[in-house]
């Protein structure tokens, strides 16, 4: 079954969404880049308030290439309490340069490896080096959000590829970017274990305005629909 990973920026966006039956609660600031980390404060209160009844995640943001400073957030967010911590990936260089200082920290958290579609060509490579440092999972998604959605970069073919090779070596799989509700049932048929989206949910979908009920809803019961979760 594939779910929804729903991102919000503070707690009354995660008041909201956690209404619906969502698989992942992400946490990002959406002003600050594709992955913009939302401070520690507003983290803990997000993960204080979930109480364990929806997995989260978040970001540690949109940082130089620092091995100790990416280090120093990924420990600092661990003791946040969320379940999994996203890590943008710029392109295959740069991660088999820190990929020693990734592996290390992978017994202190459960990471996943955001690749970047506008960054990476091959998706699939990139897996196996995430699965031997011990990641737990792999994401696809766009930075450069004026560039469209994931589909309008990669097509439906280089992201089954992804999604049956992450799934192949033990990773969890998610695609994100710029998302719409249309793109649900061609990117079901690739049975990623979660879609991401944040403009789709939102107010006039744009990604920097609050979240909607309706469409939160709307989304949630196209992955979700009630007789599956009756069934299940």
């Amino acid at each position: 079954m594939t779910e929804l990973l729903a991102s919000v920026r503070n707690l009354e966006e995660a008041r909201l969404a956690v209404q619906i039956p969502i698989g992942i609660l992400d946490m990002k600031d959406p002003e600050h880049g594709a992955l913009g980390a939302l401070d520690e404060h507003t983290i803990r209160k997000i993960v204080q308030f979930v109480a364990g009844r929806n997995l989260t995640s978040a970001t540690i943001g949109d940082l130089p290439p620092d091995s100790e400073r990416i280090s120093q957030k990924i420990q600092a967010t661990a003791t946040l309490g969320v379940d999994y911590i996203k890590i943008g990936l710029s392109d295959s260089d740069w991660l088999i340069r820190y990929l020693p200082t990734l592996q290390s920290l992978t017994n202190k958290a459960q990471l996943v490896g955001v690749l970047f579609a506008d960054h990476f060509e091959d998706l699939c490579g990139p897996c196996h080096l995430l699965k031997a440092a011990g990641f737990k999972g792999a994401m696809v998604d766009t930075e450069d959000k004026n560039l469209g959605s994931l589909r309008t970069i990669k097509s439906d073919t280089a992201l089954q590829q992804f999604t049956q090779t992450a799934q192949k070596t033990g990773l969890l799989c998610g695609l994100a970017g710029s998302l719409q509700y249309e793109d649900i049932d061609a990117l079901l048929a690739l049975s990623p274990n979660y879609l991401g989206f944040r403009s789709a949910l939102c107010v006039n979908n744009q990604r920097a305005t609050t979240l909607s009920m309706a469409k939160i809803k709307k989304i949630a019961s196209r992955l979700n629909p009630p007789s599956v979760r009756l069934s299940a």
